[in-house]
């Protein structure tokens, strides 16, 4: 089944002489059943090469700032 959900953001990111890139995905939390109050408008969920991240049900849900600080994280040079 196809998802219905647009994403907010996508971007896509590759080391220099890698062939596949990495995908990731931004939705809004009000897409999803999120939290309910008045920071829902402002959380996003993450898709990485088309899975939920992170796959543990801790904490589906983060702030922009701690997105780009994760993928921040991630990239390495």
């Amino acid at each position: 089944m196809a998802e219905k959900r647009k994403p907010v953001l996508t971007v896509l990111l590759r080391y220099q002489g890698k062939v596949k890139s990495n995908k990731i995905e931004l939705f809004r939390a009000s897409d999803f059943d999120s939290p309910s109050g008045k920071n829902s408008d402002r959380l996003f969920r993450l898709r990485v090469n088309g899975k939920w991240w992170p796959s543990n049900e801790k904490q589906k849900f983060f702030y922009k700032s701690t997105v780009m600080h994760i993928i921040n994280k991630s990239v390495k040079i």
